[in-house]
């Protein structure tokens, strides 16, 4: 399966943006503790809503770059309803923003499985997905451009910057 997707992180992150260390120190939706994954959006404004729903201060949202890359893998679809059984979840569960146990339950199946990742529904906005990448498993990111994250003063208005 081949997509283009999105993934931000801080510039002074920048060289290690696909190695999985960051969310192994501080771990995702898929991932506990320890467990190297790397989250990508389907388009640069899921990175930039990822963004605001998960930082306090707006002035670091200026911080960042994006990386707009080729995944080439095979992907578990949990946007799927079939999927979704097989793996005892529903979206409700995937998307919980108070509880990730659910997900991580899944992410430890993945693992176990040796699955290189999987497309997830968003939690930030309905119908949007991301995907996490377990690069123990898989990690042939083809970067195609990096860009400085951009945006709109308004979004950085209502946030108080």
């Amino acid at each position: 399966m081949k997509l283009t997707l999105w993934r931000s992180v801080r510039r002074t992150h920048a060289a290690g943006a696909f190695s999985g260390e960051g969310a192994a120190r501080f771990p995702g939706r898929y991932n506990a503790p320890g467990v190297r994954a790397v989250y990508l959006a389907d388009c640069p404004a899921g990175c930039g809503l990822e963004l605001v729903a998960s930082y306090a201060a707006p002035e670091a949202l200026l911080t960042h770059a994006l990386f707009e890359v080729v995944v080439d893998v095979e992907l578990v679809d949990l946007r799927k309803r079939a999927t979704q059984l097989r793996y005892d979840a529903t979206i409700a569960a995937m998307t919980a923003s108070d509880d990730y146990g659910v997900p991580r339950r899944i992410g430890a199946q993945l693992a176990a499985e040796q699955r290189a990742g999987a497309i997830v529904p968003a939690a930030t906005v309905a119908e949007a997905f991301n995907v996490v990448i377990y690069p123990d498993v898989w990690r042939q990111f083809r970067v195609k451009r990096r860009v400085d994250l951009a945006l709109d003063r308004r979004v950085l208005h209502r946030l108080g910057s």
